[in-house]
């Protein structure tokens, strides 16, 4: 598992504990190429900086400030990539 599936499988999960699981994963499961379980594990599809960004997007445009707190938690545990919320 690469570092970018990591950081995607994590802001998924953490999404899913603060807004609920059904809504966090229908903002997930409309980006496009991105397959995930019901549970948030990536199984295939692109897992790269740009999938990254556009699922940061969606849901920051969902939840605003939350979504915002959300990702700032869940970057701080991926010290190896950048931190662009």
């Amino acid at each position: 598992m690469d570092d970018y599936q990591k950081i995607i499988a994590d802001l998924i999960k953490a999404h899913m504990e603060m807004m609920g699981p059904n809504v966090a994963m229908s903002i997930a499961q409309k980006i496009s190429g991105l397959k995930i379980t019901v549970t948030g594990e990536i199984l295939d599809g692109s897992h790269d900086k740009e999938t990254f960004e556009q699922l940061r997007d969606a849901y920051h445009h969902f939840a605003g400030s939350l979504s915002e707190m959300i990702t700032k938690t869940v970057l701080d545990k991926h010290p190896e990539l950048p931190h662009e919320i």
